[in-house]
């Protein structure tokens, strides 16, 4: 029984000091099949060993020095701080606000630490300040109210800037996407202007835009390499996964409840966009509501985790908006950065499949009234259900790229107005 008692003891004491040695003392603790105590005062040792037999549990109290026993005159263990100096406690994990004050005064003063602008949708930069790497957003509407094509052209705005984008369409085939992000490029039906199909691809072509070639149900685990190629070989700062149910899908061999399964995806994505500095947009599906409700954060499927771990919310409200007179717009309901939160106006030109309020905006002079003149802008696909009063609108924005006309607003043209 002593020769037994002897070997554990050695056993152990060798475990302990090599573990002491790479720092691991406390996680070799846990593991350990035994345990001891080690006191500094009177030498005391207590040794509970485990065995398969539970019969044989012996206690050894004030064991003093023998032959066939290790005793340990100094502790091995106090406590694990103690075993550094100073100097070695000491880490970059913490850090003091003077560390701090240069980064924040430079936040302050460059106003690029906002990101980058959007020039179709305007509205988005007074809400969201701008597009920043290293963010995470979730991006949400009913089925079939335009998500793909808004965020078609919301990507294709920031691309246009230079920020290199990738796409992972889940729902909708590659080939349909880009079909639809030349219509939006070009600002017209690229159907019915054949001939200049080369000219627009060409300056499509040049963009810093990718394609996953993934389609439906998906591993994260490929998804998230892909993403990871992109980011080091075409240094990627924004990827948007279009959507998250789709590329989860449903299968019989999963174990996991489906909540909890979207809350791990999601929690790796949050981890990408922030180890890799790039913007990751997911759409999502809300759950299924009344009509006649707008959506909120929480009616986006799944658990909270969606939006806690979010650093945006928008949400697709197909609503009528009276302020503006339109049946769509986007809902800011979180914003990590500025906390400012509202609503954007769309208005949709089925022609060009786009979204952007440039081709609907008036341009008028807040210090007159309506009857005196104001700049209209010029579009044949005007759409009568989407007519805008001309004091709902609060920002004028001016854009070179359409041609405008002179209207006097008299009383038998004011019925276009209302």
């Amino acid at each position: 029984m002593a020769n037994l008692l002897s070997n554990s003891l050695d056993h152990l004491y060798s475990k302990l000091m090599s573990e002491v040695l790479t720092n691991k003392l406390y996680k070799s603790l846990l593991r350990c099949q035994s345990k001891a105590w080690i006191c500094q005062n009177n030498r005391r040792l207590l040794c509970s060993v485990k065995t398969s037999d539970t019969s044989f549990i012996k206690k050894t109290t004030n064991i003093k020095h023998k032959s066939n026993v290790k005793t340990i005159v100094n502790p091995v263990i106090h406590k694990f701080n103690s075993m550094l100096t100073p100097s070695q406690q000491t880490s970059e994990e913490v850090v003091t606000f003077d560390s701090l004050r240069t980064e924040i005064l430079n936040e302050l003063r460059d106003p690029k630490c906002c990101g980058v602008q959007w020039q179709r949708f305007p509205e988005l930069n007074k809400l969201l300040k701008g597009h920043r790497s290293g963010e995470m957003t979730v991006f949400t509407g009913p089925t079939g109210c335009g998500k793909t094509t808004f965020m078609s052209e919301y990507s294709l705005d920031l691309c246009g800037q230079g920020v290199s984008t990738l796409w992972g369409s889940f729902e909708v085939k590659n080939v349909r996407l880009a079909k639809m992000m030349l219509s939006q490029f070009s600002g017209k039906s690229i159907g019915k202007h054949l001939d200049e199909f080369d000219i627009w691809a060409d300056r499509l072509a040049a963009l810093p835009l990718y394609f996953m070639t993934f389609h439906g149900q998906e591993s994260v685990d490929k998804v998230l390499t892909a993403m990871s190629f992109a980011v080091e070989t075409h240094d990627v700062k924004h990827v948007i996964v279009d959507n998250i149910q789709f590329m989860l899908g449903l299968s019989p061999n999963n174990k996991f409840d489906r909540y909890w399964h979207q809350d791990l995806v999601l929690d790796q994505f949050r981890k990408f966009a922030t180890r890799n500095d790039c913007h990751v947009t997911l759409v999502m599906h809300p759950r299924k509501e009344e009509d006649m409700n707008e959506l909120t954060n929480n009616s986006i499927f799944g658990g909270a985790k969606a939006t806690q771990e979010a650093d945006n919310v928008m949400i697709l409200q197909n609503k009528w908006l009276s302020m503006y007179k339109c049946h769509k717009y986007i809902q800011i309901t979180k914003n990590r950065w500025d906390g400012d939160i509202g609503k954007v106006p769309l208005w949709f030109d089925k022609q060009s499949l786009s979204f952007a309020p440039i081709k609907r905006r008036v341009k008028s002079d807040l210090n007159q009234q309506i009857d005196s003149k104001s700049t209209i802008d010029e579009d044949d696909s005007y759409d009568t259900d989407n007519d805008i009063d001309v004091n709902d609108v609060n920002d004028v924005n001016d854009d070179n790229d359409f041609p405008r006309v002179e209207v006097q607003i008299s009383d038998t043209d004011n019925y276009r107005l209302q």
